[in-house]
């Protein structure tokens, strides 16, 4: 089972050392923020790592549940999926009647001497 993903910000730039109080996690130095990427199975784990925070004096500037990557990719299969089907839908309304017409592209058909294409 996938967790849940969360980002959490803290304020200043932690120092190397700090940043081995976070292992298996994505730490990343934003101008004077530092941004911890987690992932997490429950709850509890989360409570941990703010108490984590708490008791090594880091200041929380804030704490976001992310949307996991399966959920993003998910949302954009269906997204492109439902495009597909409402172009198939879309009647042709050129005035051939959707008969296939040369494009400008395609050269003309060359006719030989006896008459045939």
């Amino acid at each position: 089972m996938a967790g849940t993903r969360y980002e959490l910000r803290v304020a200043g730039c932690l120092s190397e050392r700090a940043r081995w109080a976070f292992p298996g996690m994505r730490v990343a130095a934003l101008r004077s923020q530092t941004s911890i990427y987690a992932e997490f199975d429950d709850g509890t784990d989360l409570h941990e790592l703010l108490d984590r925070c708490s008791r090594m004096g880091l200041r929380l500037i804030s704490v976001r549940q992310l949307t996991s990557i399966t959920t993003r990719t998910s949302a954009a299969t269906r997204a492109a999926a439902e495009r597909t089907s409402v172009q198939a839908r879309v009647p042709d309304s050129s005035p051939s009647g959707g008969a296939a017409e040369p494009s400008p592209a395609q050269p003309p058909a060359v006719r030989d001497e006896r008459g045939g294409t």
